[in-house]
């Protein structure tokens, strides 16, 4: 459905054209601007540690020679990376290039996206989807070089809803790649299962009589992939479910997060809303309108608004936003907007314009573009230049990231420890440069996102000192509960010589098991970097 000049607008390709590569421009510079290590999340240099592990044959495990985890919440995403990572020597780039190539695959879906469900009005509505994603830029950007899995979720869910508009036209072969696809969300994003579950079901009740039967067996193929990746999970990773589940959903953080983080969902929430209000109006506006829209089916439109209401009622109202950076939990809904404004425009009478206003359409809609997209192109023209002349576009290397920036600040003396043989264990609740930095070394995860026992049992003190750690940078402020447990533990205090944070005067101190044979060693990297 693919809209042509006959079904509506002029044939006016070239301004097209240029309303279509100018919020990609946009967009574009915005992500060359942030092409560096310092942009990469610590967290998504975790997923190189299992893609290395996973390319050098040791299944999806933390540390080399352990049993394989359900540490990653995307495990789709570790194989992306793992691609990326034959090409890519550097850390940094590999996760970051990973995030870029899903971005780049994502803004092509979404635009195909929005286009499709446009129907005859499907040229402006992927303009002005793009148009929205490069008007808030600055947030978008963010998401292609953070490395995490955000754009590889917003891909995913876009190619989703190509695969149900799919469906929904009576298209040949479709109905499995749906079933297919829907059914691996919970390999993806386990949140997307609200749109892969509620599509089908809702078009399965309520759609045509004709696509009853097609839907119901794409919904219940997708169950029984959800039940067999439950199982196999189970069987090979040890839990049937991701470990941040137990350690967010079963145990909690404790009040230091709650506390901290408690109200950052709302904020975000208003944050993203405000940035995306192209999307939003003609949501709006075709949502007054609905029931007059009986050219076609609405079940697929009124699932993906359920789906979509239910996932932002998930993050507003139901999780704890750790590390909330750019409304990241928010962004990967964004087809929905993009399906649901695409096919409120659809709706929308322009062929009853009059020839002379409909022939400068195209042109009135390029120069709107620009006009837009003013502020944040010129913005991202300045940072780039600015970035360029620097040099800081294009610096991988983690080690002099961490000393020209402040994740100096954050861990103590980390590049120095680094340098010390494989055979030191270390010790932390941040751990994402930590193990990047030593890709050799056993690494214990205090949090429990990558240490089966300490997720689904709970921390727990007579496992953390048979772990035996040389070095423990200590916990986060926010692990209230875990600093007062190893407080109060009186082998904390026998074994170990604690430094704490306002003597190193970095975010975390640091503690060094005295019995260690790198004690000495550690104790002059200390003892040096300290002022």
């Amino acid at each position: 459905m693919i809209a042509r000049p006959s079904d509506g607008w002029p044939s006016h390709r070239s301004w097209f054209t240029l309303a279509h590569a100018m919020p990609c421009v946009v967009l574009g510079v915005a992500v060359a601007t942030q092409w560096a290590a310092r942009f990469v999340m610590d967290d998504s240099l975790m997923f190189v540690r299992y893609a290395d592990h996973l390319l050098g044959g040791e299944g999806l495990a933390w540390n080399r020679g352990d049993d394989p985890v359900y540490g990653p919440t995307s495990l789709a995403y570790v194989w992306v990376v793992a691609i990326v990572r034959l090409f890519a020597d550097s850390v940094a780039m590999a996760v970051q290039l990973s995030s870029v190539l899903c971005g780049a695959a994502f803004v092509f879906l979404v635009s195909r996206l929005a286009r499709e469900a446009g129907g005859a009005n499907g040229q402006v509505a992927s303009v002005v989807t793009l148009t929205a994603l490069a008007f808030w830029s600055d947030s978008l950007s963010a998401h292609f070089t953070t490395g995490m899995d955000t754009t590889f979720a917003m891909a995913f869910l876009a190619g989703f809803l190509l695969m149900a508009g799919g469906v929904e036209s009576g298209r040949s072969g479709y109905a499995m790649g749906t079933s297919i696809g829907g059914g691996l969300a919970l390999a993806v994003r386990p949140e997307l299962c609200l749109f892969t579950v509620l599509v089908p079901a809702v078009a399965a009740m309520i759609g045509p009589s004709s696509k009853r039967r097609v839907w119901g067996a794409v919904g219940a193929g997708t169950i029984g992939i959800f039940l067999a990746h439950v199982l196999l999970a189970w069987g090979v990773l040890g839990t049937p479910l991701p470990l941040s589940f137990y350690t967010k959903s079963v145990h909690g953080y404790g009040a230091g997060f709650a506390s901290e983080y408690g109200h950052v969902a709302l904020a975000e929430f208003v944050d993203f809303a405000s940035g995306y209000w192209l999307l939003i109006l003609p949501i709006a506006i075709g949502l007054c309108f609905l029931r007059e829209r009986k050219e076609r089916s609405l079940s697929v439109e009124i699932g993906v608004l359920a789906a979509t209401v239910l996932f932002l009622f998930y993050h507003l109202f139901m999780t704890l936003p750790i590390m909330p950076y750019k409304e990241r939990f928010f962004h990967p809904v964004l087809p929905a907007f993009a399906y649901l404004a695409g096919r409120a425009m659809s709706g929308f009478q322009i062929g009853t314009f009059h020839e002379d206003v409909r022939s400068r359409l195209p042109l009135v809609t390029a120069l709107s573009v620009a006009a837009i997209l003013s502020s944040p192109g010129i913005a991202s023209a300045k940072a780039f230049r600015k970035g360029v002349q620097a040099g800081a576009v294009g610096a991988f290397d983690l080690v002099e990231t961490y000393r020209a920036t402040s994740q100096s600040d954050r861990w103590f003396a980390l590049d120095r420890f680094s340098e010390l043989p494989d055979d030191l264990v270390i010790s932390a609740t941040e751990i994402g440069l930590p193990a990047a930095l030593n890709p050799g070394k056993r690494i214990v995860d205090m949090a429990g996102l990558n240490h089966r026992s300490f997720a689904v049992d709970g921390f727990d003190l007579d496992q953390f000192f048979d772990e035996g750690a040389d070095l423990v940078f200590l916990p986060h402020p926010h692990y209230i509960r875990i600093i007062r447990m190893l407080r109060a533990d009186g082998r904390w205090s026998r074994r170990y010589r604690v430094i704490e944070a306002e003597t190193t005067g970095t975010e975390f101190g640091v503690a060094l098991l005295e019995a260690s044979p790198h004690y000495d060693r550690m104790r002059r990297i200390v003892d040096e970097a300290i002022p």
